[in-house]
């Protein structure tokens, strides 16, 4: 078996917090009309755990960890029009406050997935860029 170190975390518009503990605001501001739903997150949280008690495992939902130190570097990208938006953002901070390098980012006027959309927003060719700038640096700072 083969053990790898963890390089960089990329975290696009990612589900951080699966039961929802943090309360984030953008689940009920963003709760409808904008791709995502706070209903479909629900419908994904029940078809991606065995049962409902691994939601508050930190390996299921990170922003639930009670230590991020030791984490390595990270990419943040959330979106303003995103019930997931809040989860991002506040993971980055933590991480922030545990000493890891973040690069945060929030795109706004843009909805969850908006990423995927590198044909036809700006900012999802910015965000592409980002995201490659980041990951060259981080890995070229590994292979030296």
């Amino acid at each position: 078996m083969h053990k790898f170190k963890l390089v960089y975390q990329v975290i696009i518009n990612a589900m951080l917090d699966l039961p929802g503990v943090t309360e984030p605001k953008s689940r009920v501001e963003n709760a409808e009309g904008y791709r995502l739903t706070t209903k479909g997150i629900e419908w994904f949280v029940s078809r991606y755990l065995n049962e409902a008690s691994e939601a508050r495992s930190p390996l299921a939902s990170p922003l639930l960890a009670e230590y991020l130190g030791e984490l390595p570097p990270a990419c943040v990208i959330t979106s303003e029009y995103d019930p997931l938006r809040d989860e991002g953002e506040m993971y980055a901070q933590r991480l922030i406050a545990a000493g890891v390098d973040v690069c945060l980012k929030r795109y706004n006027g843009v909805i969850h997935g908006f990423f995927n959309m590198q044909e036809t927003l700006e900012e999802a060719q910015d965000a592409l860029a980002l995201v490659c700038a980041m990951l060259a640096e981080a890995f070229g700072k590994e292979l030296q």
